[in-house]
């Protein structure tokens, strides 16, 4: 069966990317400042907001899904300059059961993705004018590798319990 196939590169992968896990998960955050005690200065009054660099915008998003990344890396889908394998990505999704690989490549995934793309559009609109027109184009091709990746994750949880459910009760 072409799905086992799929399992055990995932299995490869996810075995492979724990150990990366770990090792991020013993750096920790540090130990930060905590809360003070006080009143606080407040909000302040007119100040322009402080819109963060587009690098740092790229590191947060790299650490954030520094786990999905590597699975991706790993299965091939994704190369190290986070460049998609989108042939792969389909001929994999293809070996899928009918009903999970559907609601892969399904309206619905189009919709999620044109949803999240949209909310990340329209969280910082201060910023907008901020940034240069290449800065722009990045931070688009992040909110499009952000989104596929969520509505990738939770469509295919969604599917599979899906499948798993309709198949015990068969």
């Amino acid at each position: 069966m072409l799905a086992l196939l799929l399992e055990k590169k995932a299995n490869a992968a996810m075995e492979a990317c724990s150990a990366q896990a770990e090792g991020r998960a013993k750096k920790g955050k540090g130990k930060g400042k905590g809360k003070g005690k006080g009143k606080g200065k407040g909000k302040g009054k007119g100040k322009t907001p402080k819109c963060p660099k587009v690098t740092e915008i790229m590191d947060m998003a790299a650490e954030e899904y520094a786990g999905e990344m590597c699975v991706f890396t790993e299965l091939g889908w994704m190369d190290n300059d986070m460049v998609s394998d989108d042939n792969l990505i389909e001929a994999d999704i293809a070996t899928l059961p009918t009903e999970i690989a559907e609601a892969l490549n399904g309206e619905g995934y189009d919709e999620c993705v044109a949803k999240a793309e949209e909310k990340m559009a329209s969280m910082a609109p201060e910023c907008d004018d901020k940034y240069t027109e290449d800065e722009v184009a990045q931070l688009q091709e992040l909110a499009n590798a952000v989104a596929h990746t969520e509505c990738f994750m939770a469509i295919f949880k969604e599917s599979c319990g899906s499948y798993i459910m309709n198949s015990l009760a068969a």
